[in-house]
């Protein structure tokens, strides 16, 4: 139900299963995703704490926590508060340090705030580490060049272009994204990359 877009019902469901089983974590991160998919970033948030909350002591629940302040942070990245969404995805990253998943949100999220420096570090340890997907990628090569800009190092803003010129099908898959039924209010934060990826590959201008 969730890639038909009917959120409401697959909350419904989701709310019976938490009724029969109240002390899952992963039926809360379910809903979260769901409520934040919807733009109900109040409720996606609690449920994520909730999440938080019920995860084992140790190792055993790294990785739960993880994913929960993966979540929080896209939660506060769509309500446009950076400061809190950078905290969070931090506390993500301690977690896993090699997963590109919490790097990539830091290197995102550091663009917001214009963090050039942080910008850098981040996303490109994060394709050190491979970010698994090209729509991501192609981003993150974006947020380099203007990192690169803001910085001075003209030429390697101009790498990160001529790199990312050729990703064409990514390009074609983000465009997808912000104009589908379902894109949602984090389609809405990366809307204007996407235009500004696509005038620097069709029309080189300036980054």
């Amino acid at each position: 139900k969730m890639r038909r877009g009917e959120y409401k019902a697959a909350v419904s469901e989701i709310d019976e299963v938490i009724k029969r089983d109240r002390d899952n974590p992963e039926h809360y991160r379910l809903r979260a995703m769901i409520f934040r998919l919807d733009g109900r970033l109040d409720r996606s948030r609690k449920d994520y704490e909730k999440m938080l909350s019920l995860s084992p002591d140790g190792p055993s629940g790294d990785g739960l926590r993880a994913e929960a302040y993966d979540g929080l942070a896209e939660v506060h990245v769509q309500a446009r508060r950076f400061d809190e969404a950078y905290d969070t995805a931090l506390k993500a990253h301690e977690l896993y340090p090699d997963n590109w998943v919490p790097l990539y949100n830091l290197g995102l999220i550091s663009d917001r705030l214009k963090n050039s420096e942080a910008v850098v570090k981040y996303l490109t340890r994060a394709f050190e580490v491979k970010i698994a997907d090209g729509r991501q990628r192609l981003l993150a090569h974006l947020y380099l060049a203007r990192a690169h800009k803001r910085l001075g190092n003209m030429d390697a803003a101009k790498a990160e272009v001529e790199t990312f010129s050729a990703m064409w099908k990514s390009l074609e898959q983000l465009e997808k994204l912000v104009s589908g039924e379902q894109s949602g209010p984090m389609a809405e934060v990366i809307e204007g990359d996407i235009e500004t990826a696509r005038a620097l590959m069709v029309d080189g201008l300036e980054v």
